[in-house]
């Protein structure tokens, strides 16, 4: 009776109860359904292999995969090993699409006989190609050299091509009037030198760099040299490196502005009548130091450049300076303070680190630099005068410092990058914060592994720092000189000089 009566109970609530509702499901969403912008975001999440395989679906992900916009996003380098020339060549045939990956502006081409490697740079601006190919360097340029790039740099690191790939290379290069900055770097006896090959009139290039691996055998550019001769009203900016290819300098460009070349005395008739020149590098010759330093007077004493340059960077090998040519070359250098801007000296500061000479070798140099702002100097920064940039005591009565900094400096590198491993002492650290405190504005870079820290966490302990920037401000704090140095180069530490001592 119970059991009846509980089922007719079931029953009657079952009857009262609304009948479920029939959900309908859409069927499954195809990704090819997706919008192209939401596409693109999809891409923009896969590797440069994924992206190469995905292109080979159809011909929307084709374009889709080559689009600005998977590309441009990704800020940080990124790159991909290949091994096979067909492998090389899908790269290309994907990079080389009229709306193709990134509107990049400079091209780099290397040859390599260890990695085959496209890499992209500057956030999409710069696109670097390494492969072992002399015929694929022939097809980058025909295919990845684009109206829009504006700089080439050629590699002739490992394989040097034949004479006929030389001769297609020259002309593929002049083709393209778009260029306006031409670096490259040969190997000794390349085929790329000996090539009779004549410029075409009408090309847009202004910046020439040559220079090479290890030294040449002497024979002329004659592609280069004949650039030269056709663009000696445009050409501004020009770079030789090699000494027996200086001869190329007898072009004389009319509207040079800036120069690197080696000092020799044929480099004293092609400044002489430049009016225009306003940042110079020089570099002394290997095997002759004594002419190099010759050169080197006799172009300093020049009234033309004392008028229109605004940086000068010298190079002089310190194992032929004594102490005393050293202090002497300094008054020359800064003899061109009326007007300089940025002065870089390497080779010439034996007299710096002298502890006697040290600090009226400063007072030479710093005295005529009025207008500099910026001033590298490769000494020891451990063995570098601060206190000579501080007040004295004489005689029990107080005296103005022996030198002084220009206003105007508000950037002071010391060292060299490669071999500056002395520690500054607590001592030299005090002297510098002195210093700082009394040019608030002054930021000084210390090169080389020369300051040491308090490390925490897994670092606990001391800890040397490389290439420091040590500003007069907290880190958290950005001026425009700390801007202005990350942006020349990248990877510099930055510490508050309150942090040192």
């Amino acid at each position: 009776m119970l059991t009846r009566r509980r089922a007719k109970l079931m029953r009657l609530a079952a009857e009262q109860e609304p009948p479920p509702e029939v959900i309908e499901l859409e069927p499954a969403t195809q990704i090819n359904d997706l919008s192209d912008p939401s596409l693109e975001l999809v891409f923009s999440f896969l590797d440069v292999n994924s992206l190469i395989t995905a292109s080979q679906v159809c011909s929307r992900w084709r374009d889709l995969c080559s689009s600005r916009g998977v590309w441009r996003c990704r800020s940080v380098p990124y790159e991909f090993d290949y091994d096979s020339d067909a492998h090389d060549y899908r790269v290309i045939k994907l990079l080389r699409r009229e709306h193709g990956v990134v509107r990049y502006t400079k091209l780099s081409i290397a040859t390599s006989s260890y990695i085959s490697r496209v890499q992209f740079l500057d956030n999409g601006e710069k696109l670097s190609v390494w492969t072992g190919s002399s015929l694929m360097v022939l097809l980058c340029l025909r295919h990845l050299l684009k109206d829009g790039v504006t700089s080439l740099h050629l590699n002739e690191s490992r394989h040097s091509v034949s004479k006929v790939e030389a001769l297609v290379l020259w002309e593929t290069i002049a083709n393209k009037k778009s260029i306006c900055s031409l670096q490259i770097t040969l190997k000794r006896n390349s085929n790329l030198l000996g090539t009779t090959f004549v410029w075409p009139q009408g090309s847009l290039t202004h910046e020439v760099m040559l220079s090479c691996d290890e030294a040449m055998s002497g024979q002329l550019c004659r592609p280069i040299s004949s650039l030269l001769r056709v663009n000696r009203d445009r050409i501004t900016k020009l770079q030789i490196g090699p000494e027996d290819q200086q001869a190329l300098l007898d072009c004389k460009p009319t509207r040079l502005r800036n120069l690197k070349a080696v000092l020799l005395p044929s480099l004293l008739q092609v400044l002489q009548p430049m009016g225009c020149l306003t940042y110079l590098f020089l570099h002394s010759q290997k095997r002759n130091e004594a002419r190099s330093r010759y050169v080197l007077r006799i172009l300093l004493a020049m009234p033309n450049l004392r008028r229109s340059l605004r940086r000068i960077d010298i190079t002089v090998s310190p194992d032929f300076v004594d102490v005393v040519e050293s202090e002497s070359f300094l008054g020359l250098v800064a003899a061109f303070g009326a007007s300089l801007l940025w002065v870089h000296v390497r080779g010439l500061c034996a007299a710096l680190a002298d502890p006697g000479r040290g600090p009226g070798a400063l007072k030479d140099l710093l005295t005529p630099l009025s207008c500099v702002r910026t001033l590298q100097l490769d000494v020891e920064p451990s063995a570098f005068p601060l206190h000579a940039l501080l007040p004295r005591t004489v005689d029990g009565c107080s005296a103005e410092p022996v030198a002084r900094l220009p206003a105007s400096l508000h950037i002071l590198m010391l060292g060299d990058p490669k071999k500056s491993e002395l520690l500054c002492d607590p001592r030299w650290l005090q002297l510098l914060r002195r210093v700082m405190d009394d040019y608030p504005e002054l930021h000084v870079i210390v090169l080389g592994r020369c300051l040491e820290t308090q490390g925490s966490g897994r670092l606990a302990g001391k800890v040397r720092l490389k290439d420091t920037l040590v500003v007069p401000h907290p880190c958290d704090h950005y001026c425009q000189d700390c801007q202005n140095t990350a942006a020349k180069k990248k990877g510099y530490g930055k510490v508050y000089i309150r942090d040192l001592c």
